[in-house]
């Protein structure tokens, strides 16, 4: 029996009160939006806010997190990781941070190669906080959108926006870098593509088009479990 709980732990708990655990493969696609859910999946069980295979373009498995934020990231890579996932792209939104407005249209997306954090979650588990190089490539040549450095925060109606602007991050989010830590500490590689949801400056906070947003997450999102069904 083991000393503390951990992911196997509790995966064993959940199997021996009946669960049924899925089957999920080296790569999976994480879910941090609700958009980025499969139109028409069919759904697994297991520990998470749902399991969904996509059977178009080969057998892709969606995770998607019980809830936002730091906390609920780690302990589904953790999970996922505990199940035999080695490889996961996840996809969300973000808020662009500019020191002022933003001249002209708002990019489509990012690739975000590494985070600053400033969450109480990503210490836990190193100081790594960078997707995987090559996954990081992979998904900026096939999605075509240029990387970025976010600054993850678990409080953002708390958000010191001179902070996170004195950082030199691109973008803020809540699950960067706990997402990156977490993988990096257990050997998983991490990938995770963003669409813009609202623009944060020094002194405006402005939301974006919900349909808009909601549609360019949609669509990375089918590009992502393209790019995973060739990785399986």
């Amino acid at each position: 029996m083991a000393s503390q709980l951990n992911a196997s732990s509790y995966l064993d708990h959940l199997q021996s009160s009946g669960n049924d655990l899925p089957t999920l493969g080296d790569t999976v696609v994480l879910a941090l939006h609700p958009s980025a859910r499969p139109s028409r999946p069919r759904q697994l069980g297991g520990p998470f806010g749902a399991v969904e295979i996509e059977r178009r373009g080969g057998r892709v498995i969606t995770v998607s997190p019980l809830g936002p934020g730091p906390a609920v990231v780690a302990i589904t890579v953790e999970l996922l990781a505990a199940l035999g996932v080695s490889n996961i792209i996840a996809t969300g939104i973000a808020s662009v941070l500019a020191a002022q407005e933003i001249p002209g249209d708002e990019p489509s997306g990012f690739v975000v190669e590494a985070a600053i954090s400033n969450d109480s979650v990503s210490c836990r588990y190193g100081d790594r906080l960078h997707a995987d190089p090559e996954l990081t490539d992979l998904l900026r040549h096939e999605v075509g959108l240029s990387t970025a450095t976010s600054y993850s925060t678990s409080t953002p109606f708390r958000l010191d926006v001179a902070a996170a602007l004195a950082s030199g991050a691109n973008l803020i989010e809540m699950e960067a870098a706990a997402f990156f830590s977490v993988s990096n500490e257990l050997g998983l590689s991490a990938g995770l593509a963003v669409v813009p949801s609202d623009v944060t400056t020094a002194t405006s906070w402005h939301p974006l088009d919900p349909a808009v947003v909601n549609a360019r997450v949609a669509a990375l999102a089918e590009r992502c479990r393209a790019i995973a069904a060739d990785l399986r």
